[in-house]
Order: C-alpha cells, then sequence, then structure tokens
C-alpha cells in the first residue's frame, strides 16, 4: 500500500514507552526465574512462562489470569534439564508427575492473585487521588490568565519554539477561539473565532491525534492558524469531552521527536487540568452558596411550625413534620381562635423542594389569616382552594386537613381534601378517616362534607399528611394501622408528645425509605 503521508507531515498516536514496558517485563521475569527455580529443584521439574499467544503442547499447561479476570498467560511443566552435566539431556524427575501438576495450579492460582492484586491496587490509587480538595484560589494565587500564560511560555522555552496558543471551542462547537497566547501579538486575542469546518489539523488533533508539520509551507490545506515554517497541533481535553487545541509554532521548518511530541501533549493536558479545576472551584463556591441560602430557608421554614402548645385543662396537642430534604412542602400547625376554639392543620404542597416550600409557606399564611373570620372547616378549605385556584397558574394544588375543636363542648368538626387522613381513637372503637375529596386548587368550586364527632375524655385524634398515607399505603395500610392503633392505645396515659414521639420510633422501625415529606398532629383530650 503506498504512503501518502509527506515526510514532513506526522500523526502520533501515542504508544506506550518501550522502556516502561521493558522495566515491568523485567520486574515480572526475575519474580519467576526465582520460583522456577525453587520449582526445580524440589520437583525435578521445570516451568514455563508462555503468554497465551503461543502454541502450547507440553505436558500440563494450568492458566494464569491478569489482572481484569482475562487469561495472560499459560504455566507449561517440563522435564528440568542438567546444563552442567548433561549436555543438554533430561534429568529424570524423582517426583511424580500427578504429584507435581497440583503443585503447578497452585502457583498459576497464586499468579493469578497476585495479578488481581496488582490491578486493584492500581485502580484503588488512582481513585485516592480524586480526594484531594478543591479549594477556592486565595488572592494570592495567580488568575487562570497568568498560569495559562506561564505554561504556555514554560513549554515554548523548553522546546525552543518561537510561540504557543490555546484555542478552545465555543458553546456549539462550531469554532475555536483563541483564549491564551505566548509569542504572538495580545491583538490576537481580540480575533474572531476560527470556523472548525476546513480547520484539518485541528480536526485532526480533536480526533485525539498529535499533528506534527515539519514544513507549514508544503501544507497549505492543514490550515495553520499562523504563518510559522512549522507547528504542532494537539488536541486540549478531559478525560471524556475534547476542550479545544494546543499549537505550538516555529519560526523556521524544523522536525519534532516523539519526546517533544509527547512534551506538548503534557502541557495539553496540565492546560485541561487548570480549566476543570476552575470550573470545579466555581461550581463548588456556587454549590456552597445554594446549600447556605437552602439551609437558611429550612430553618426558617422550620421556625414557622409550632412550639408553644395552648393552655388548656382539657385537651393536650403535639406534632412533627419531617421533611424528604432540606426543604419541602409539608407543614402542620395549630392556632386559637378568637372565639375560643382550637384549629388544628396538616397540609402537604404538591411541588418541588423550593416550589414546595415556597407554596406551603403561602398555605400556611392564608390559612392563618382565613380564620380569623367566624367559619366551619369546609368552608375554610374551599376559600383556600379558591385561593389557589386564582393566584397560580394552574399548577399549585395541596391536600390538608383541617379540624376546629370547640374546648367548652369537647366537639371536633372536620374536613378533609387530597390526600391528607386522619384517626379518631376512642376507648372501644376507632374511625378511620380516610382522604375522598379533590385536592386544593384543582377547581375553585369545590364543595368538601364536614365531620362533625364529640370528643370523650381519652380520646385521640391523629391527623397525617399526604407524604404519611403513602407511608401507611407502602408498608401495608390494614397492618400500619393496625400497628398505630396497638401503639397509642397501649400508651394511653402517654402526653401527646410522648405518643407522637411513638409514631415516629415505629415508623423509623418499618426501615422503609424515606419519599416524601411527612406531618402528623396528635391531639388528645385529658382523661
Amino acid at each position: 500500500m503506498t504512503n501518502n503521508k509527506p515526510p514532513y507531515l506526522k500523526i502520533h498516536q501515542g504508544p506506550a514507552s518501550a522502556d516502561a514496558i521493558s522495566r515491568e517485563v523485567d520486574d515480572r521475569e526475575s519474580t519467576l526465574s526465582t520460583m522456577i527455580r525453587a520449582f526445580e529443584q524440589a520437583t525435578g521439574w521445570s516451568l514455563l512462562y508462555q503468554p497465551m499467544q503461543m502454541p502450547l503442547h507440553r505436558t500440563m499447561s494450568p492458566v494464569v489470569l491478569g489482572g481484569d479476570g482475562q487469561p495472560v498467560a499459560q504455566l507449561t511443566i517440563v522435564p528440568a534439564i542438567d546444563t552442567g552435566e548433561g549436555f543438554g539431556e533430561h534429568k529424570f524427575s524423582t517426583a511424580s508427575i500427578e504429584h507435581v501438576r497440583p503443585l503447578a495450579a497452585s502457583i498459576a492460582q497464586l499468579l493469578s492473585e497476585n495479578n488481581r492484586l496488582k490491578h486493584t491496587l492500581w485502580q484503588r490509587e488512582a481513585e485516592l487521588a480524586t480526594a484531594i480538595p478543591v479549594s477556592s484560589r486565595p488572592s494570592t494565587e495567580p488568575q487562570l490568565a497568568s498560569k495559562m500564560q506561564s505554561v504556555l511560555r514554560s513549554g515554548v522555552e523548553a522546546l525552543h519554539c518561537t510561540a504557543a496558543a490555546a484555542y478552545l471551542l465555543d458553546d456549539s462547537t462550531t469554532a475555536l477561539k483563541m483564549r491564551s497566547c505566548v509569542g504572538l501579538p495580545e491583538t490576537r486575542l481580540m480575533d474572531p473565532a476560527r470556523p472548525l469546518r476546513g480547520a484539518v489539523a485541528d480536526l485532526e488533533a480533536l480526533l485525539g491525534h498529535a499533528v506534527v508539520l515539519e514544513d507549514t509551507d508544503s501544507m497549505p490545506h492543514w490550515q495553520v492558524p499562523e504563518d510559522f515554517g512549522a507547528a504542532v497541533c494537539v488536541p486540549i481535553s478531559s478525560s471524556t469531552t475534547p476542550l479545544g487545541t494546543l499549537w505550538m509554532f516555529s519560526e523556521r521548518a524544523r522536525d519534532f521527536s516523539s519526546e517533544e511530541t509527547n512534551l506538548i501533549e503534557i502541557i495539553a493536558g496540565r492546560i485541561a487540568a487548570d480549566l476543570e479545576r476552575e470550573v470545579l472551584v466555581n461550581a463548588g463556591r456556587d454549590s456552597r452558596e445554594q446549600n447556605k441560602q437552602l439551609q437558611q430557608a429550612a430553618q426558617w421554614q422550620t421556625a414557622r411550625l409550632p412550639s408553644i402548645k395552648p393552655m388548656s385543662d382539657e385537651f393536650d396537642i403535639a406534632g412533627w413534620t419531617e421533611q424528604c430534604r432540606d426543604l419541602g412542602g409539608d407543614f402542620h400547625d395549630w392556632l386559637v381562635l378568637p372565639d375560643g376554639r382550637l384549629g388544628v392543620t396538616v397540609a402537604t404542597a404538591h411541588d418541588s423542594l423550593l416550589t414546595g416550600s415556597l407554596s406551603a409557606a403561602a398555605i400556611q399564611a392564608a390559612t392563618k389569616a382565613h380564620a380569623q373570620y367566624p367559619h366551619q372547616p369546609a368552608a375554610l378549605l374551599e376559600r383556600l382552594g379558591e385561593t389557589l385556584w386564582t393566584t397560580s397558574a394552574g399548577d399549585q394544588f395541596a391536600s390538608m386537613a383541617y379540624g376546629l375543636i370547640d374546648m367548652d363542648s369537647a366537639t371536633l368538626e372536620l374536613a378533609l381534601a387530597g390526600d391528607a387522613g386522619g384517626l379518631l381513637v376512642g376507648s372501644q372503637a376507632h374511625q378511620l378517616l380516610l382522604p375522598s375529596s379533590p385536592k386544593l386548587g384543582i377547581s375553585p368550586d369545590l364543595k368538601l362534607p364536614m365531620i362533625r364527632r364529640p370528643m370523650q375524655r381519652g380520646d385521640l385524634l391523629l391527623l397525617w399528611s399526604s407524604g404519611l398515607q403513602q407511608t401507611w399505603q407502602r408498608h401495608g395500610m390494614e397492618a400500619a394501622l393496625e400497628a398505630v392503633l396497638n401503639t397509642v392505645r397501649r400508651q394511653k396515659r402517654e402526653t401527646a408528645s410522648g405518643l407522637a414521639r411513638r409514631v415516629q420510633q415505629l415508623l423509623q422501625s418499618w426501615n422503609l425509605k424515606v419519599q416524601d415529606d411527612r406531618s402528623l398532629v396528635i391531639v388528645r383530650r385529658r382523661m
């Protein structure tokens, strides 16, 4: 096949260093030689370590596996040769071949295990190298522009070149813009980006090759970006993504050796590492700022939950809210209305993270505002549904349980919307309050049923959010409610706070992954 490449063009693909490979082989052969001599002295047989590609026709050939689990060699058992007195003749072994074969197989297994351990160590050390901390740059550290220019200048001096330039791809990967240069006028940085289409040398480099142009005048179609006698173009890339190209220029036509080309690729790798580090530092800084803001928002949201119980000799109340993440759409609340009734709320804003927390805060504020006027629970939820409908783009929905307790007559009035639910536990019986109405925000004309029940001494009211309803269902609705009933009935004289903690501990004992925001309120009429 005819080679059409001119002598002044080289394309390097970065072969492995022969010296490094030979040193690795020499080290392995030294260890094997020691082992084979010991095997020969003990058995009178010799072992041949043969790569898999060699033909095998000997007595025994146990397989040696490489670090990746693939066969790399075989151990062949042959009679030992006496090179001292036997003039190359085979010595007869005193050990039976049947006894020698298991020993050879065991040696092959040990070699395989050694290869696997070396391979694992090689992988782990590289992985541990990624654990270095990436910290923000102190004010005294050079800026990225200075660092890139310093790297280019060092490369130009080491290679005795005239100039160097780093070109990076734009967002659409259709053009290459000069981002740093040495030995060129700084006004080059103001030039428009070079179209990638037609830039043959750059395209070849972005494929992973090093393009060496020893005489650029003889090869104008390679589109060298600057007027120099010789040039080298190598890729600037991360482990997964091409970022651009690095050009090294020489004033006169000249050759670049493989060692010099490898050095240019190392310089390009240094530039890529600096670019990636800068991206990581900026991303880490942004992430820390976002996390700080999320934590502040989560603290603000937690502070909105009730912490002071209403002063009542008849009723005890407690509750908790667990967000699936730092922020969430769940809340519980209680308040004493101007007419003396106790209002109890458990709600879920059906949205994600930040928007869910904002919706929950708006719903909580709207509930308190509407509750200042005389109302019944169903009417308040209907007004909240209308508020959600009129103040959103039709994408905000909520589930809610809202109850009013007349602390004088011990009468409960309750309304449910969406997926919120509840349980009324008496001394002899219980009533499950399952969700049966649409979510708030679906329609401005919701009509919700209302439950009215007296609460006897010792009765318990449990109200839970949509996420807790989902937890019951994942565990098995019937089994979950039976477990909750047994938990609260066994501790009839426990305070509401104690009962709420016991239900929380029950949930933790199920070892279910927390997938939803969850809230629970327990109201207990004292004995």
